[in-house]
């Protein structure tokens, strides 16, 4: 009897580790259709940033049927792909300036192995993420951005208001920061923020209201140095922060010719330099695409040189004027020669009419002074002056 019983048991184990040994997929396949759906989809809200979403597996799932799970926001907007996941929940984040007060996420099950690759109708799980009524709180809010701390400032649009702040992110713990050194400046209030986040999100609330979204991260300008050669040689140091940012600077500048500005990689650039001009420059920084937003306003301008010597015109009158005096002159004198030529190159006679008549005997030889023009006498007045008889009496 115990004989019997030994060989059933090895028989049975042997079925078992023949069975445990089959390759995967070496199952018959299901037969076509869909896979049952995830159940008892629940949401929590840990803070004002994070929804974590988790689901039960399918109780009715195939023998031996491997799943996934696929999930996405239940809104057509660009980017919004299909997210898969092996786990049987997930994390999101949020800002209140980004999405409406509530929530809808699309989960379904993926078959991934014997189970031909069917899915599951998909299922709705309504998220309300706002637990305080959402509001703009402030405006203007912006973070400076030191070597070892934030400098940050707002224009607040409510009474009593509590900040606190987070690296942005999926699964980050929010950490709720009293602000360092706060003041007030004008209408503006401020705090100091203990390190440096180029992630960074801000919590704003009150008892009932509040606000999460991304500040403005501002750093200072660059600082422009310039060295004179054949063309202007621009340099300025990078920021100390964001070092494994890539950097794009404008450079801006305008002198009596144009206005241009240009982008730049690299922390130099070489200008075009005319000397009769005065210069004057504006540079910014901002980050490119791998990281955050950070930027800087435009830097104050530098002018060069500070002065200009003023320009010498002497050599343009002299290849101007001149010019068009001795066009006058010419002209004048082509205008009084023509009127008096009969003055300034009289006629000269023939000298061969003077030899034709010496030659001609009997004839009266014309002097060569006769071939001349000679002017008409004058008329002349006559009178006779004739004595006094007295005066001769008297002289008898």
């Amino acid at each position: 009897m115990s004989s019997t019983r030994d060989l059933l048991t090895f028989l049975m184990s042997a079925s078992v580790i023949a069975g445990s040994s089959r390759q995967p997929g070496s199952w018959d396949p299901l037969p076509p259709g869909r896979l049952p759906p995830p159940t008892n989809l629940i949401y929590k809200c840990p803070d004002a940033f994070t929804i974590n979403v988790s689901w039960t597996r399918p109780s009715s799932l195939p023998d031996h049927c491997e799943v996934a799970y696929e999930y996405r926001l239940d809104r057509d907007t660009p980017g919004n792909s299909w997210t898969r996941t092996i786990w049987r929940n997930f994390t999101d984040y949020y800002l209140t300036d980004e999405l409406a007060s509530s929530l809808r996420y699309v989960v379904h099950t993926v078959g991934i192995n014997h189970c031909e690759g069917s899915s599951s109708e998909p299922v709705i799980v309504s998220v309300n993420v706002m637990d305080l009524e959402p509001a703009t709180l402030v405006k203007d809010f912006n973070c400076f951005l030191g070597v070892d701390y934030m400098n940050c400032s707002w224009i607040p649009l409510a009474p009593n208001l509590t900040l606190s702040y987070r690296s942005c992110g999926r699964s980050k713990e929010l950490r709720d920061t009293v602000c360092k050194q706060p003041y007030t400046s004008g209408s503006r209030s401020g705090c100091h923020l203990s390190g440096v986040m180029t992630d960074l999100c801000i919590l704003v609330r009150t008892e009932g209201e509040k606000s999460t979204f991304r500040p403005s991260l501002v750093i200072n300008s660059p600082k422009l140095s310039i060295e004179e050669g054949n063309n202007l040689m621009l340099r300025w140091t990078p920021p100390e922060v964001g070092q494994q940012c890539t950097w794009i600077y404008e450079l801006c500048y305008k002198n009596c010719v144009e206005e241009k500005c240009l982008n730049h990689t690299t922390n130099k650039a070489d200008v075009p330099y005319d000397t009769s001009c005065q210069y004057k420059f504006w540079s910014r920084a901002m980050t490119g695409s791998d990281c955050p937003l950070i930027h800087s306003n435009f830097s104050g301008a530098l002018i060069y040189p500070e002065t200009v010597e003023p320009a010498d015109w002497s050599l343009t009158v002299v290849a101007v004027v001149i010019p068009i005096i001795l066009s006058i002159s010419v002209i004048l004198s082509c205008y009084c020669f023509r009127r008096h030529s009969a003055i300034i190159c009289p006629v000269i006679p023939d000298p061969s009419a003077i030899f034709k008549g010496m030659m001609h005997g009997g004839r009266e030889l014309k002097t060569p002074s006769e071939a001349f023009y000679i002017l008409d006498p004058e008329p002349v007045e006559t009178f006779e002056i004739t004595p006094a008889a007295e005066n001769l009496q008297q002289n008898s």
